[in-house]
């Protein structure tokens, strides 16, 4: 969340927009340990130490209700670059869920003010059919908007256009991140180890072009 808070940010700098510096968030909210996910999160219990700071002029929070998201907007939407959401349950907020129409009112506000929208951890145990059915979903939305997803789905790393490998190791007593650009062939062989873990077999790999295909002849239908 840390480097998709960067990103959101310097969109518009990059734009011009210096004045987009606001983040839109939810009350009860938990977006990580990092500085600026903790100054987006609304946690007492978590972030306390920000209490030194007291409250921050580039965060503000609202409830999920309607009329605050609303207001939200229309008083704030030349300075926000984003709104940050935990969509459907807040886990760490206490197991809070909130109606569908919040998200797709806060979709159409986005569009309607040129406000990146980003989705901080589907926590609703996600699998199987439903899986594939947020993979089309993500497909159909990717259309018209640029989609960036981390995922461990296979159902959703089989219908993405691009597909990175992210890979943490360590070397001479320091961490490092590699990551990759994958080929087919080498999507497979990530497919399948998604699915079935270090021992890769034929099945698996067969069960892997599979998913690609099926992937490839949905978005050739859009």
């Amino acid at each position: 969340m840390e480097v998709a808070l960067k990103m959101a940010l310097q969109y518009y700098m990059n734009r011009g927009e210096s004045q987009r510096t606001m983040i839109l968030a939810l009350e009860h909210a938990y977006h990580g340990d990092t500085f600026k996910t903790m100054e987006a999160g609304d946690d007492e219990d978590y972030h306390f130490v920000l209490n030194a700071y007291g409250p921050s002029p580039h965060v503000l929070h609202i409830p999920t209700q309607m009329e605050p998201l609303e207001q939200a907007f229309r008083q704030y939407h030349q300075r926000l670059n984003c709104f940050l959401v935990e969509p459907l349950l807040q886990g760490a907020g206490g197991m809070r869920m909130y109606d569908l129409a919040f998200l797709k009112r806060a979709r159409e506000l986005c569009d309607q003010y040129g406000v990146l929208l980003i989705f901080d951890e589907v926590a609703t145990g996600v699998s199987g059919r439903a899986a594939q059915k947020v993979a089309e979903k993500m497909a159909d939305v990717a259309r018209s908007k640029q989609v960036l997803c981390v995922t461990h789905l296979p159902q959703l790393a089989a219908m993405a256009d691009t597909h990175f490998s992210v890979e943490k190791g360590e070397r001479d007593g320091r961490t490092y991140t590699r990551v990759a650009r994958l080929d087919r062939e080498q999507r497979k062989m990530e497919l399948a180890r998604l699915t079935g873990g270090e021992k890769i077999t034929p099945a698996m790999l067969a069960g892997a072009e599979e998913l690609i295909s099926g992937a490839e002849e949905y978005k050739r239908g859009l």
